[in-house]
């Protein structure tokens, strides 16, 4: 029941009393304080942010420091105050959806599609974990707007192109990283080239053999 003064004299009684009454039902009541504690354990242990928390714990190391960082800001802000205290076995695809409907609403379409892909993947160590049978974000995949595109950067100015060539030119390393830097543009070039036009392959003509 606990010691005095942490448990007062009138709290004693009552448990006394609920542990009769158990007794009289043919309960026994350490048993069914056991199942109590276990039965608020799971309840615990299922909520999405524990089991979220718990997920980053295991694989945080894998990632790069900034990359764990993020991952877990994004948790923070933008699911915990939400589904955080849902117990992950109860968590609905349409709860999510409305999760997901916060980020896109202020317009960070990408970080909206990377939150969906952090839930799947806590809604997947949750599985393994027995502590839901499913993931409810399988069921979102394509309904989220597409992320915009994004142009890759490039060198469009010809003088900055210039010393770029001449910097792999002059590459102070390996041969093999040297030739591989000075290859590169070469086959863009040909890569570019192939988009617009067919590749003919030229006809070879057969040698005649001549008698020595």
């Amino acid at each position: 029941m606990g010691l005095y003064p942490a448990i007062t004299l009138a709290d004693a009684r009552q448990q006394r009393d609920e542990a009769k009454k158990l007794l009289a039902n043919g309960i026994d009541p350490s048993v069914e304080r056991k199942a109590t504690q276990a039965a608020k354990f799971a309840s615990e242990s299922g909520r999405f942010e524990v089991v979220a928390r718990e997920w980053f714990g295991k694989f945080h190391a894998q990632w790069a420091a900034s990359h764990a960082k993020v991952n877990m800001q994004r948790l923070e802000r933008d699911v915990f105050p939400w589904l955080g205290d849902r117990p992950i076995a109860d968590i609905t695809a349409p709860e999510v959806l409305e999760t997901l409907n916060r980020i896109v609403s202020r317009g960070s379409i990408e970080t909206a599609h990377r939150v969906r892909s952090l839930i799947s993947q806590v809604m997947r160590y949750g599985i393994v974990t027995n502590r839901v049978t499913h993931d409810v974000t399988v069921g979102l995949v394509g309904v989220l707007p597409p992320s915009p595109e994004k142009h890759l950067a490039a060198i469009t100015n010809p003088k900055r192109l210039g010393q770029v060539l001449r910097m792999f030119d002059a590459y102070p390393g390996g041969l093999v990283v040297r030739c591989a830097l000075q290859l590169t543009p070469l086959l863009l070039i040909i890569r570019s080239l192939g988009k617009e036009s067919p590749l003919v392959e030229p006809r070879m003509k057969p040698k005649l053999c001549r008698d020595r």
